[in-house]
């Protein structure tokens, strides 16, 4: 008897070591999957659980039971990871086709910053510049207004559009101010001028975040 208990005792520890490294095994196979973002090979690896369990007999039901719901969870792992991946990838070609639309516009206003600062700061630009700016910055607000943007991106798209809306502004009133002595109208420029520049920093500060993702 003493014998025959001996002998189920490490026929159990045996099954239990088995059991154990096939465990140990596929759940680490399961992990690089998922952490890779590969869903099929985590099923793959899940389909594997029930020959390894008819290999080692069936003996140990609880384990596998538990096994497998730690393979599920990282089944689940894997498809959600997935999904922020390829959610990230629209995005980021998002992002490319409105820098490619957009970008040149937003181009205008960052060389126009200099501009805008003396309008600010109500010291020029000189009148020839002035009227130059006010020409080229005339209508963009309305145009850029009328782009379909991606919703991701409206709220910075509305940055620039407000931006560039208070540029026009800006420079409407500035050569108002110029063209009558007014310094009302002067101050009423460096304030839409200001406006334009805190509008446009953010817009900046936005897309570098979407660029980084």
């Amino acid at each position: 008897m003493r014998n025959a208990i001996n002998a189920r005792l490490g026929h159990e520890k045996e099954v239990d070591a088995k059991y154990s490294r096939m465990s140990q095994r596929l759940t680490a196979d399961a992990s690089r999957a998922a952490e890779a973002a590969r869903a099929a090979d985590v099923e793959r690896v899940l389909a594997q659980v029930a020959l390894e369990d008819r290999k080692l007999g069936g003996e140990r039901p609880e384990t596998v039971q538990a096994l497998r719901a730690a393979l599920e969870a990282q089944l689940a792992d894997a498809q959600r990871l997935r999904l922020l991946r390829d959610q990230w990838l629209v995005r980021r070609r998002a992002y490319q086709d409105y820098q490619r639309r957009v970008g040149p516009k937003m181009m205008q206003l960052v060389k126009a910053q200099a501009q805008l600062e003396a309008i600010r700061s109500l010291d020029g630009p000189a009148p020839d510049t002035l009227l130059a700016l006010k020409k080229r910055l005339a209508g963009g607000a309305d145009r850029l207004q009328r782009l379909d943007i991606p919703p991701d991106l409206r709220s910075t798209h509305e940055l620039l559009v407000g931006a560039w809306r208070f540029a026009e502004n800006a420079t409407a009133a500035r050569y108002d101010a110029v063209s009558t002595g007014n310094v009302s109208t002067a101050w009423t420029a460096s304030s839409a001028a200001a406006g334009s520049l805190m509008l446009l920093s953010r817009a900046q500060a936005d897309l570098r975040k979407e660029s980084i993702g």
